[in-house]
C-alpha cells in the first residue's frame, strides 16, 4: 500500500535530544531579555476573545514552561549573544519539537487492549491534557472564587503573609492594566516618532533599496521591541504607586509572590532534570509568577495568575495544622453556598433547599431542588484532584482522587434517593421546620456532584473508564459538574423550563 502523500510531518525527535537541544539554545542567552521578547511580541499581539486553540493561548502554554525551567537556574553573568526577534522563530521551532515529541510517543504506544493495561490508557489520557490544557475556569471566575473563599480568612492573611486577598488581586489588576498601558503607549510613541527618526538613514536605506515606509516600520518595531525588557519590569515604588496599596503590603506581597534566578521550591528539588517529565514538573510560576532581580520584578505568565491566585495561598493555609480545619471547613461550605447561589438564578427561592435532613436529623444532602415533580440532590466536594493524579503521575493517587470527590458523593446521593423512594411520605427538616413530600408526585431524581474545580474529561466518559478506576460496579454514573462550568450553565439557563 502507498503512503499518502498529503500527511502532515511528525517529528520523529526523542524527548532526550529535543530538550538537550531546547536548553542549548536558550542557554545562549539572558533569560530576563528571552521572555521579555517573547512575551511582548507573543501575548500582547491581540485584542479580540481568545478561543482554546488560539495562537496566545499556545504560546502562553509555552512561555509558562521556558520561565519555570529558566527561573529554576542561576541567571548566567556573560550571556552570548542578543536575543531578538529573529530569533522567536528559531525558538519557536525547538520548543514546539520539544512538545511534539511527546505526541510522537503517545502515538505510537501500545493500546490498553494490546500491552497496557487501561489503567496506564487512564494514566496516558491525563498526561495528553495536562500537557497543552490550562484553566479549570474563566479568569473573571477565579478572582471571584479567590476573593469569596480566602476573603473569610483574612486575619490569618494579614498575620501570616502581611496582606489580604483584596490586596493580591487589586495589585494585580494594577499590574495588567499598567502592563497594558505601557505598552500601547510604546507602540503609540514609536509609530509617531519613527518619521522623524528615519530621516537620518534614508540616505543609507535608498542606497539599500528600502523603501521610506519600511525604513520607519523597522525603526518603529526596534523603538519598540528593544525596550521590552524595561517596558516589562515593576520596581517596589511602581507597585505602590500604582495599586495606591502602602509600601508595607506592597514588600509582602512581593516576599510571597516572587522568586529569584535559581528558586526552587524545598518539595520539587529535581525539577526540570528529566526530559521525559520536564512539561509536567512543578512549575514554581505558578506558586511565585513574579521574577525578581536586580531590584525590579518581571511577570511573564499574565494569562495564568487568575488560577494562580485561587490556588497558591491554599498550600499555605493548608500548611498551618492549627487553622487548617477552620479552612478546610470553609472550603466545603464555599461549593454547597455557590451551588446553591446558582440554583437560585433557576428556581424560585422556596424550591432551593440547603442542608436539608433526614427526619433523624442526619443531613439529607448539600444541597436539594424541588420542582415540578423532580427532585435534583446535590452533593458537594471541595476535593480536587491532587498534582501526581492531574499530570498522569500516579493511577493510585488518581482512584483515590475520584473516589473522594466523587464516589462517596455518588453514595450519599444514591442513600437520599432509596429514602425517597422508600415510602409514600417522605419529609425533610430544615431549619426546624419539616417539609412532608407527596411521594406519588415525584417523577424524577437527579444525582448531580459538584466539585471545587472539574474533574479533567473524566467525569465525561465513566463508562469508558470504569474498567480501570473499578469506581461504579452498579454501572450507574452520576452526573459531575465543576463550579465554575455550573456557574456558565445556570446563566445560560435563567428558567427551569429554558429548552
Amino acid at each position: 500500500m502507498a503512503i499518502p502523500s498529503n500527511l502532515p510531518e511528525i517529528s520523529l525527535s526523542t524527548p532526550e535530544d529535543a530538550y538537550s537541544d531546547f536548553k542549548d539554545f536558550v542557554s545562549q542567552f539572558d533569560p530576563i531579555e528571552l521572555l521579555s521578547q517573547l512575551v511582548l511580541t507573543c501575548l500582547f499581539t491581540q485584542k479580540e476573545f481568545l478561543g482554546e486553540a488560539t495562537d496566545e493561548r499556545r504560546w502562553a502554554r509555552l512561555i509558562e514552561f521556558t520561565s519555570g525551567y529558566l527561573v529554576s537556574l542561576p541567571k548566567p553573568q556573560n550571556p552570548r549573544q542578543k536575543f531578538d526577534g529573529s530569533r522567536i522563530e528559531e525558538f519557536e521551532s525547538l520548543v514546539k519539537r520539544y512538545f511534539d515529541s511527546f505526541m510522537g510517543t503517545f502515538l505510537t504506544a501500545p493500546t490498553a487492549s494490546q500491552e497496557r493495561p487501561s489503567s496506564d490508557a487512564l494514566l496516558r489520557s491525563a498526561q495528553i491534557y495536562s500537557l497543552w490544557v490550562r484553566g479549570d475556569a474563566y479568569p473573571h471566575q477565579f478572582f471571584a472564587y479567590a476573593q469569596e473563599l480566602y476573603g473569610q480568612h483574612d486575619a490569618w492573611f494579614v498575620s501570616h503573609l502581611g496582606f489580604t486577598i483584596a490586596d493580591a488581586i487589586a495589585i494585580i489588576h494594577s499590574v495588567t492594566a499598567e502592563l497594558n498601558r505601557r505598552v500601547n503607549a510604546s507602540a503609540d510613541h514609536a509609530r509617531e516618532t519613527a518619521p522623524l527618526a528615519a530621516e537620518e538613514y534614508l540616505e543609507e536605506a535608498v542606497s539599500r533599496q528600502i523603501s521610506r515606509r519600511e525604513l520607519e516600520t523597522r525603526i518603529a518595531i526596534q523603538m519598540h521591541y528593544g525596550a521590552a525588557v524595561t517596558l516589562l519590569r515593576f520596581s517596589l515604588d511602581d507597585l505602590i504607586a500604582i495599586s495606591g496599596l502602602t509600601a508595607e503590603v506592597c514588600e509582602a506581597f512581593l516576599r510571597r509572590m516572587s522568586q529569584p534566578f535559581g528558586y526552587r521550591n524545598p518539595g520539587f528539588p529535581d525539577t526540570f532534570v528529566d526530559a521525559t517529565k520536564a512539561p509536567w514538573d512543578y512549575n514554581t510560576v505558578e506558586e511565585r509568577p513574579f521574577i525578581a532581580h536586580g531590584g525590579y520584578c518581571w511577570f511573564f505568565t499574565n494569562p495564568m495568575v487568575a488560577s494562580v491566585l485561587f490556588q497558591t495561598f491554599y498550600f499555605d493555609l493548608m500548611a498551618d495544622k492549627a487553622y487548617r480545619p477552620t479552612f478546610e471547613k470553609s472550603r466545603g461550605d464555599f461549593v454547597e453556598l455557590k451551588v446553591r447561589e446558582y440554583m437560585l438564578r433557576i428556581f424560585p427561592q422556596h424550591m432551593v433547599l440547603s442542608n436539608p435532613c433526614y427526619p433523624n436529623g442526619e443531613e439529607f444532602s448539600d444541597v436539594a431542588v424541588l420542582h415540578d415533580g423532580k427532585i435534583l440532590i446535590f452533593q458537594c466536594k471541595a476535593k480536587g484532584l491532587t498534582r501526581d493524579a492531574r499530570v498522569g503521575a500516579d493511577f493510585g493517587q488518581l482512584r483515590s482522587d475520584m473516589q473522594a470527590a466523587i464516589r462517596s458523593a455518588f453514595d450519599q446521593a444514591v442513600r437520599a434517593r432509596v429514602y425517597i423512594r422508600s415510602t409514600d411520605r417522605p419529609s425533610l427538616r430544615m431549619d426546624g421546620l419539616t417539609l412532608n413530600i407527596d411521594g406519588e408526585m415525584i417523577t424524577d431524581i437527579y444525582l448531580i456532584n459538584v466539585t471545587m474545580m472539574p474533574l479533567l474529561s473524566f467525569v465525561s466518559r465513566f463508562e469508558n473508564i470504569e474498567e480501570a478506576l473499578g469506581l461504579f460496579p452498579e454501572k450507574e454514573y452520576p452526573f459531575s459538574i465543576g463550579l465554575g462550568d455550573l456557574d456558565i450553565v445556570t446563566q445560560i439557563l435563567g428558567t427551569p423550563h429554558c429548552p
